[in-house]
Order: C-alpha cells, then structure tokens, then sequence
C-alpha cells in the first residue's frame, strides 16, 4: 500500500499517539512514511533522543537501537539524519537481550550492530562518529 497523505494532515495528536506510531515506523521499517513523519511532525525528532521501555522484553532501547536490531540501515540513516543531536542519539546506552539471549546492560546502537552481525549498519554508525569527531577537530 503506498503512502500518500501527510500527518500534518492529522488534525490533533497527543504525545503518546505520535510516541507510539513512531516506534511502529521505526519497527515496520516504513522509510518512506517515517520520512514524512519527522518532516511534518519536528517536534517528534526529540523522541530520537529519548529511550523507552519494551514491556514484554524489558529491554531499554532508543529508536536508533530498534532500527539497529532490525539491520534497516535506511532507517537508521534517517533517524541520525533527523536527530536534533547525533552524537546523542549515537552515544545513546541502554538495555537489552543479546542473541544468545543474555541480558545485557550499557549497550549502545553499535554494540546491538555488531551483536547482530549488521556490518552495514555497524558501518555507518561508524562513519557518523568519524565525521563527529573530525568535526570536532
């Protein structure tokens, strides 16, 4: 099914109503539709910052590390794109279940790239952390 209307369209949204379709573009993957959401929706792009709580997992994650987990590199390149701050969203440590199952703590999006085996997406988080860190100096 193509997306066609803009969610500037919507008349009124809580916060929770776009917290939640957020993380559902994230997880679905829909590129396309989270564009135009953070496009329409500015002031989501601080949920990019934020970490939440999967009540089922348990597991504490950014929206960066549940588009890491799924290996969407172009997800992830939009969430980094739209972040208010990258290096934040980047640096950003959580909470969660390796794939042998263990939990584990301090965790950052890299770390969830590089214990899923998502070299790509490892790739470009490493490139963005280059580029921040050359711009630095």
């Amino acid at each position: 099914m193509a997306f066609s209307i803009s969610f500037a369209n919507v008349l009124k949204e809580d916060s929770a109503s776009i917290k939640n379709q957020l993380i559902e573009l994230v997880r679905s993957g829909k590129s396309a539709e989270l564009q135009v959401f953070l496009r329409d929706r500015k002031s989501s792009r601080s949920l990019l910052t934020s970490m939440f709580t999967n009540a089922s997992t348990k597991d504490y994650i950014s929206l960066l590390m549940m588009a890491v987990t799924a290996g969407n590199d172009v997800i992830v390149r939009q969430i980094l794109l739209h972040s208010p701050n990258m290096a934040e969203t980047i640096q950003l440590r959580g909470r969660i279940h390796s794939v042998d199952g263990t939990f584990v703590d301090n965790v950052t999006a890299l770390w969830c790239a590089l214990d899923r085996a998502h070299f790509t997406v490892a790739r470009t988080l490493i490139e963005v952390e280059e580029d921040l860190i050359s711009s630095v100096f």
